[in-house]
């Protein structure tokens, strides 16, 4: 009863302050909306940061003095809060935050036909996207993930990834029926939180493009061989990065490991490992597109307008 007092009383306060500040954040708030349609392409966009710890502030904390106890349960101290004693303590706070992580804006991202799961993903958040009527051979900004690893636990529902991120370029062939998602919205910092995957809450963190790390070909011995022995005999860099590698006891341990060093350097190798099925684009596409994302809902503000 208590924890249900403390929430209704807070969201109370809560909207209280926010009526009494509501042309302010009405005001606020259209100019966010502006600033998000049209910041330039290229701006440096935060897409990661942390605590900034070289910036504290004091915050004084009420509270009750306390005794320690050993718990039952786990055998280590516990806390007891004396409710006669109440006392006021100094604590330091982190209200600032810096950039870890920084990605210069794109002007739109591609994501290829295919990922109907993240096609409902962008429609439930609202944010607006077309498909290529037809397919064009494009140089787009790429990534690649190597050194992946999800996570030994679930986290709601999901296995979360972290992997190495590798940016590029390179000529793709986009097919038809593909994503493309334009920044000039208000929505540009969702998107870009969503579709930039070293972003922490990304759509590739979260697991949606984790079928891109699984190698779903091989190859025989028969085949590798030969190839390996040209390669050292003819490359001498191949030669000098295998030799490394040996160094490394569990790498030279590792018979799958010591083939797909060989594999990944042939020609046979599946190149789409490891990409990342979303796409940089430097300046809008100029091609044939088709509407497809359903029109946003009114927000507040127009609606209160319209009233």
């Amino acid at each position: 009863a208590d924890r249900v007092k403390a929430n209704a009383l807070f969201l109370r306060a809560l909207l209280t302050s926010t009526a009494s500040k509501a042309k302010a954040l009405s005001t606020a708030r259209a100019t966010a909306r502006r600033e998000s349609r049209n910041t330039p392409i290229g701006t440096p966009c935060v897409i990661a940061f942390e605590s900034d710890r070289s910036r504290p502030e004091t915050f004084e904390l009420p509270t009750f003095a306390w005794s320690e106890a050993l718990s039952p349960v786990t055998g280590k101290p516990v806390l007891h809060y004396d409710e006669s004693r109440p006392l006021t303590l100094p604590i330091p706070l982190f209200p600032y935050t810096k950039p870890t992580i920084s990605v210069p804006r794109p002007a739109a991202y591609l994501i290829p036909a295919g990922w109907p799961d993240v096609e409902e993903r962008l429609k439930a958040h609202g944010i607006r996207f077309e498909k290529l009527k037809e397919s064009a051979r494009l140089s787009v900004g790429t990534y690649r993930a190597s050194e992946a690893s999800l996570a030994t636990s679930p986290y709601q529902g999901r296995a979360r990834v972290t992997a190495t991120i590798t940016r590029g370029r390179e000529n793709r062939e986009i097919p038809a029926g593909s994503l493309y998602v334009p920044l000039d919205t208000e929505l540009a910092r969702l998107a870009i939180a969503l579709l930039e995957p070293e972003s922490p809450d990304s759509l590739f963190v979260w697991g949606a493009f984790s079928n891109v790390l699984e190698s779903k070909e091989w190859i025989d011995l028969r085949i590798l061989d030969p190839l390996a022995a040209e390669m050292l005999e003819k490359d001498s860099r191949v030669k000098s990065a295998w030799e490394e590698k040996l160094k490394d006891p569990k790498f030279a341990a590792d018979t799958r490991a010591r083939i797909r060093f060989f594999y990944e350097r042939s020609p046979y190798w599946d190149e789409s490992v490891g990409l990342i099925p979303v796409y940089r684009l430097d300046a809008p596409f100029a091609g044939a597109l088709v509407s497809a994302s359903p029109a946003p809902p009114p927000v507040l503000d127009e609606v209160v307008a319209s009233r």
